[in-house]
């Protein structure tokens, strides 16, 4: 059985940065949702089941308080259900909180190097930030299957060329749902992000990269 390995946080990140009609947050990420998940269940990356909702308590922050709501087995999903039952999930004792932060929850497929596809649990973080005026999502990886050498350093483009390619084509998508630039995000350790996959590093004189299982 062929285990993925995973970084304890996030190796590459893209964001997107959205203006929204003033006071249409919720039903603007609400609709977002949607779009991304399609995008990425599109290339087998997620199966959207539910998302977590971060509350915020206005000029104060994050409340400490998160709500999960399910999403799995619903007829007819749209923007507004969606918007609804994140509106219920909202903590009765915190009247005064807003949504903060969306994140959405699912599993996807990976590809081996054989064509075997296997399901994982958060292939995927995408994590969508409300504010009155704007959108921020940011989507993050934590799996070495989209760089062009494993976190061993050894190269296996069986396993980069079955996953790099669907990873590319689902943020072009997100783009264009969203209608606004990929941003890559900042280098990490282990991988250097831009804008539609991972920066192949220049390997040493035996062909190999750097060895970053330590850092697991």
């Amino acid at each position: 059985m062929t285990q993925l390995l995973s970084a304890s946080s996030e190796i590459a990140s893209w964001d997107w940065y959205v203006d929204i009609e003033h006071r249409k947050a919720l039903d603007s990420a609400s609709a977002m949702t949607l779009s991304i998940s399609r995008a990425l269940d599109h290339k087998s990356l997620m199966e959207l089941t539910g998302v977590r909702v971060s509350w915020h308590r206005y000029r104060q922050g994050p409340i400490g308080f998160r709500s999960l709501v399910s999403l799995r087995g619903l007829q007819k999903l749209n923007k507004e259900l969606v918007s609804e039952r994140i509106t219920e999930s909202q903590p009765v004792g915190h009247p005064d909180t807003h949504v903060g932060q969306i994140e959405l929850l699912g599993s996807g497929y990976w590809i081996n190097a054989d064509g075997e596809k296997k399901r994982e649990e958060r292939l995927v973080d995408v994590s969508i930030l409300l504010s009155p005026d704007d959108i921020s999502v940011a989507l993050g990886v934590r799996h070495d299957i989209w760089m062009w050498f494993d976190f061993s350093g050894k190269p296996h483009p069986k396993v980069y060329n079955n996953n790099k390619t669907r990873l590319s084509e689902a943020l072009k998508e997100i783009e264009e749902a969203l209608g606004t630039d990929t941003i890559p995000g900042d280098p990490t350790y282990f991988a250097e992000p831009e804008k539609y996959g991972i920066v192949t590093p220049e390997a040493n004189s035996e062909g190999f990269g750097r060895n970053e299982t330590h850092m697991l």
